[in-house]
């Protein structure tokens, strides 16, 4: 065995064991000789990921990118020849032959903006990679490379990476793709966010805490059954618990360029129960359902708490339904909410269903 396979390497690499060793294997063994200045050090591959041993300087000129889901600090470094080395020796670990090495620093403040998702798992594909004259090096997919999709955005999501590349690239960006729109860094800090930049508008998700519930006003009968509300529900409430208007919804992808999307959260404070004149005893299901500017939503109703289920979140007593629609953008159209009560009689052996309809209809100046 020569002297180079039994180096053990100070950096955590892509390849590293699943053990936890530091060993460099799967790196191309650099032979004395072979690059013909004697360099016995193992080599590493172009799209090797690495990680420092030791803390580091953050990088100047730090840029702000945005997830649906979480804000991002990026910078992207200059290729440099070799991975830095506390000691001021050349670090354990060569370069491509002829090639160099990329730094990028990722970092995530503890505030969040609002998400919206219609179903669980979470769908959205988050991609990482250094362009470095072009070629894509993709830091997602490889082990001890940096994970930002939604369902495993705590683990991995942040530090400072080295990736190999060939050469000694002049042109190097960091690359956040997300469900197939781009925001890009430079290593100059020059920034193209895309259609990401609308995020950045979105309020703090824990602001919306404060924000005022809109009551839905008073019901209307909408239908000819012979079913009337027992007394306790004749005030039955409509409220819209929240509105978000967002560019981007897990599951749906980005709204059509000059659209966005609004989801309504609706509850109802009391239990709905329905009785007929002839006294005769029966049974009810609730269906709660809307309409935004006459249009039925993209998705909805969602129960919110079986969305939240398994996560932080905590369970809503209200029992929200989520209702997602897509308008164009700045426009407020007019809600239209609708509880139907389908009842059928108790008695096994009898026959018959009825449903009762109640409608709110609340102003879209109000949703904004």
């Amino acid at each position: 065995m020569s002297r180079a396979a039994e180096l053990p390497s100070l950096w955590s690499t892509a390849t590293a064991l699943a053990s936890g060793t530091a060993l460099a294997l799967g790196l191309a063994w650099a032979v004395t000789g072979l690059d013909g200045d004697g360099d016995s050090r193992p080599q590493a591959s172009p799209g090797d990921v690495f990680s420092s041993p030791y803390a580091e300087e953050p990088l100047p000129d730090q840029v702000r990118l945005e997830l649906p889901w979480r804000h991002l600090d990026v910078a992207v470094a200059a290729a440099q020849p070799e991975l830095p080395d506390i000691s001021g020796a050349p670090a354990d670990v060569a370069p491509p032959e002829g090639g160099s090495f990329v730094r990028v620093d990722l970092t995530s403040p503890t505030d969040q903006v609002p998400f919206v998702g219609i179903r669980r798992p979470l769908a959205t594909q988050v991609e990482v990679s250094v362009r470095a004259d072009g070629v894509d090096h993709p830091l997602s997919d490889r082990p001890g490379g940096f994970r930002l999709d939604p369902e495993t955005a705590w683990s991995n999501a942040t530090g400072t990476r080295w990736v190999a590349v060939d050469g000694a690239p002049t042109d190097v960006e960091l690359v956040v793709t997300v469900d197939g729109e781009e925001q890009v860094v430079g290593s100059d800090g020059a920034a193209d966010l895309g259609r990401a930049a609308q995020l950045a508008d979105l309020p703090a998700a824990t602001s919306l805490q404060d924000e005022p519930e809109i009551d839905c006003g008073r019901s209307r009968r909408a239908d000819s059954s012979d079913l009337e509300l027992e007394d306790y529900s004749r005030e039955t409430a409509c409220t819209v618990t929240r509105v978000l208007r967002v560019p981007y919804v897990d599951g749906l992808g980005w709204a059509p360029r000059g659209r966005e999307y609004v989801a309504v959260l609706l509850t109802l404070d009391r239990t709905v129960d329905v009785e007929r004149t002839d006294d005769e005893s029966w049974s009810s299901a609730t269906t709660l359902s809307a309409r935004l500017g006459g249009e039925e939503p993209l998705a909805g109703p969602v129960d919110v708490n079986d969305l939240n289920s398994g996560t932080l979140a905590i369970q809503d007593p209200d029992d929200p339904q989520m209702f997602v629609f897509e308008v164009d953008e700045g426009t407020n159209p007019d809600l239209a909410a609708a509880l139907d009560i389908e009842a059928v009689p108790s008695d096994p052996f009898a026959t018959g269903r009825e449903t009762l309809r109640l409608v709110w209809d609340v102003e879209g100046g109000r949703l904004s």
